[in-house]
């Protein structure tokens, strides 16, 4: 089983495309370092956050809706994800936005789905056609949230004991959130098969706990 060094490598931009059905935009996943950047992104999660309907879904009473500040924003997407999760594992959230335009010439092919993965040489130029980085991921529309992280740094910190938890390779959390606008697409169902599917391919992870045939239910209700 191959696994992910103590501490991940340098983050290197990179966007993930996955195609919907003709009739829907694709989507494009832009992992957290970038997308703490972006105030359209900030503005969408702090507005989720602070959704009754969708804390309801998502998590019950016993965490209310947050009604954060732009700047408390932005900390805890920093604090909790890009810290914890994107710095030491290399792997975290991701933003998930509707992506204008066709996507085939975009990104290198990576898996069964149509998911394609854009980085290296292919993101200055794919950037520099759209008026810069900055510019094309502010004018995205947001719609949500999806991610793979460390759950013994995240969900269960303050749960039992940490040193008695199995290594995090067994304590995976798939996670993700739309906002309720947004329901009822299977936006949810795709970001997330997205995202297993760049794990198994960046090699972080066991493939097979994420590959067609690992999957043993499908994720996603929203």
């Amino acid at each position: 089983m191959s696994s992910l060094p103590v501490e991940a490598p340098k983050f290197s931009p990179f966007l993930l495309f996955l195609p919907q059905t003709p009739s829907q935009k694709n989507l494009i996943l832009v992992p957290s370092p970038l997308a703490i950047t972006t105030s359209s992104y900030r503005t969408l999660y702090r507005s989720v956050h602070a959704s009754p309907e969708f804390f309801m879904m998502g998590f019950g009473p016993s965490w209310p809706p947050k009604n954060w500040s732009d700047k408390e924003t932005e900390a805890w997407m920093r604090r909790c994800d890009v810290d914890k999760s994107w710095g030491p594992r290399g792997m975290g959230d991701f933003a998930i936005g509707l992506l204008p335009g066709k996507i085939e010439n975009s990104g290198r092919e990576g898996g069964a789905s149509g998911l394609r993965i854009l980085k290296e040489g292919e993101w200055e130029s794919f950037m520099e056609a759209r008026g810069g980085e900055g510019p094309f991921l502010e004018g995205l529309e947001y719609v949500g949230y999806a991610g793979i992280r460390d759950a013994t740094t995240t969900s269960l910190v303050s749960v039992g004991r940490p040193e008695t938890f199995p290594g995090y390779l067994e304590m995976i959390e798939l996670r993700y959130g739309i906002a309720p606008e947004y329901w009822g697409r299977g936006l949810a169902r795709t970001a997330a098969e997205g995202v297993m599917e760049w794990v198994s391919l960046s090699g972080g992870l066991d493939a097979a706990r994420f590959s067609d045939q690992g999957r043993g239910k499908k994720p996603g209700k929203a």
